[in-house]
């Protein structure tokens, strides 16, 4: 009786330890210059766009590229090359934002750009264009659905269900609304620079990770025209000096850049050379920030478990229905894969001593 109790003690405990994520370096082709911007559709595929103004879609199985938009204004490997289903912008810049529909078909993209070969900051636009691709990854058709006066950078893009566009703006910290009709609203004032923004499927609320002056987390109700009903400060808003786990006002963002929500409730961002998650109930300065990968925040390209793994100013980050974090790192040009084991519960006493047996045979064999 000691004995099987003892085993059983034992096995859970292994099952609690081992439910930290693993972080693993995706094999893919080369050919992008920081990398920055990551979305991913539902039928294999990611989507990468550098500093370079290209964009990239990576075949998840076999790693295999393909060249989708790309800046001609460089010389040599920029530009498409003759490269079938490849749009050109003269002088496209820093693809910081991109989303893609889960069958494939549908990209925006928001990018900062120039008219001219003269790029001195003031001539800087921000513009949001949509793409119509085919199930090989070719671009069929693209046009600009918006410029944004007075921003230079894009900071997030995301569609609700109903197909209308939401634009983070770096600079002011602006929010815009692309009705599927054409009109545009804005709603401005309310947050430091974003990096991401990320949108409900209804479009009532929002949530953003911005950066200076406030550093914190924030959950935006919003109206129909993105006029604002309530804003709420989850973590963060008062230090930024270092990164600090905590919860509310506790919490210390440094220097957080993209994030996602997954299918489990959380939102998890960028941090530095860190991965870091919020768990929350939408109570004001009660989100619980902790720190996901890299606790260490050590500069390198390490797989390995979460609290091991390195990683090098990871950017853009997304997630799929199985909680599964892909993450852009801007000077690795690569992606990382992290994944959480699923927590086993058992329902019954047979199903608990089915896994006991299960975890006794396999240690017996190791």
């Amino acid at each position: 009786m000691y004995k099987k109790i003892l085993t059983s003690i034992a096995f859970i405990a292994t099952i609690g330890l081992s439910q930290s994520a693993t972080v693993s370096t995706l094999s893919m082709g080369t050919g992008m210059y920081e990398a920055v911007g990551i979305a991913k559709d539902d039928v294999g595929y990611l989507y990468m766009g550098d500093t370079n103004g290209k964009i990239q879609r990576i075949n998840q199985t076999t790693g295999a590229t393909k060249l989708l938009v790309a800046n001609s204004s460089w010389s040599g490997v920029q530009g498409c090359n003759g490269a079938s289903g490849c749009v050109d912008y003269n002088f496209a810049d820093r693809f910081w934002a991109i989303w893609v529909s889960p069958d494939g078909t549908t990209m925006y993209a928001g990018n900062s750009e120039f008219d001219t070969p003269n790029h001195s900051q003031s001539t800087r636009k921000e513009r949001t264009r949509k793409y119509t691709l085919d199930g090989d990854g070719n671009v069929l058709s693209s046009e600009m659905i918006a410029e944004h006066p007075n921003n230079w950078y894009i900071g997030g893009i995301d569609v609700d269900a109903a197909g209308n566009v939401y634009v983070g703006h770096r600079q002011s910290g602006q929010m815009s609304k692309i009705k599927t009709d054409g009109s545009i609203h804005t709603l401005t004032g309310q947050t430091g620079e974003l990096y991401e923004i990320i949108v409900t499927e209804d479009g009532s609320t929002l949530y953003t990770v911005s950066r200076w002056p406030d550093y914190q987390v924030t959950m935006f109700e919003v109206g129909s025209e993105l006029q604002l009903i309530e804003k709420t400060r989850l973590a963060g808003g008062t230090q930024h000096n270092e990164i600090q786990d905590g919860v509310g006002t506790d919490a210390w963002l440094r220097d957080p850049y993209g994030c996602a929500m997954c299918p489990n409730g959380s939102i998890y961002f960028t941090d530095r050379n860190t991965i870091r998650k919020v768990t929350f109930d939408g109570t004001a300065d009660m989100g619980i920030v902790e720190n996901y990968v890299n606790p260490a925040d050590v500069s390198g390209n390490a797989d390995g478990p979460a609290g091991e793994a390195t990683l090098k100013t990871p950017k853009d980050i997304v997630c799929d229905a199985n909680n599964v974090l892909y993450v852009v790192q801007q000077y690795n040009s690569n992606v990382v894969r992290i994944v959480t084991p699923v927590v086993f519960q058992p329902q019954t006493k047979a199903e608990l001593q089915t896994a006991v047996n299960l975890w006794v045979s396999d240690n017996a064999a190791a």
